[in-house]
């Protein structure tokens, strides 16, 4: 089903039928929401490497409740493209990017600190950027905050992967 109500919405908003898009965005929303439901199991958060995940596609059935709202509502599309962008795309690219340099360079699954506080840092920036604003007074402070929380995040991410992709691979293999 969320394959195709995904589709039907792509279709809807493209055309121009943006009522129906909207009707799709919320059930798109809800799918989305029931298929991470299913996959959440409590023991995923004593591991940041799958929880970053499970955040970041959290995103995604936000992005598409906030665009059906944004058709029913009136409040800004642009929400809901940065719930999909800041939120969904920026917190699974730091997370995989953590993941696999790590697994790439032969080294073990263990994240520092810094990189669990920068995951925190990448999830918050995505909610500021994509709530916030809902809150006309708060849109140039949550501009600013959500760019800032954002530069914080890639640079505790930088801070312990920049010698890790800089040097061999531990285990001498290729790759």
């Amino acid at each position: 089903m969320t394959p195709a109500v995904t589709v039907a919405w792509l279709v809807s908003h493209f055309a121009g039928y943006l009522q129906l898009a909207g009707i799709f965005a919320a059930l798109a929303a809800a799918s989305q929401f029931l298929r991470l439901y299913g996959w959440f199991h409590p023991r995923l958060l004593r591991n940041p490497l799958l929880w970053i995940l499970q955040l970041a596609y959290l995103f995604i059935p936000l992005g598409f409740a906030l665009y059906a709202a944004s058709v029913f509502t009136g409040i800004s599309p642009y929400l809901a493209t940065h719930a999909f962008a800041a939120g969904a795309i920026g917190s699974i690219t730091i997370g995989m990017m953590a993941r696999v340099s790590l697994g790439h360079t032969g080294r073990p699954l263990k994240l520092t600190n810094w990189v669990k506080v920068g995951f925190g840092f990448m999830i918050v920036s995505g909610l500021i950027r994509s709530l916030l604003p809902l809150a006309p007074d708060l849109y140039v402070p949550a501009l600013h905050a959500s760019a800032l929380f954002w530069m914080i995040a890639w640079v505790l991410f930088l801070i312990p992967y920049t010698p890790i992709l800089l040097q061999p691979r531990l285990d001498g293999q290729y790759g």
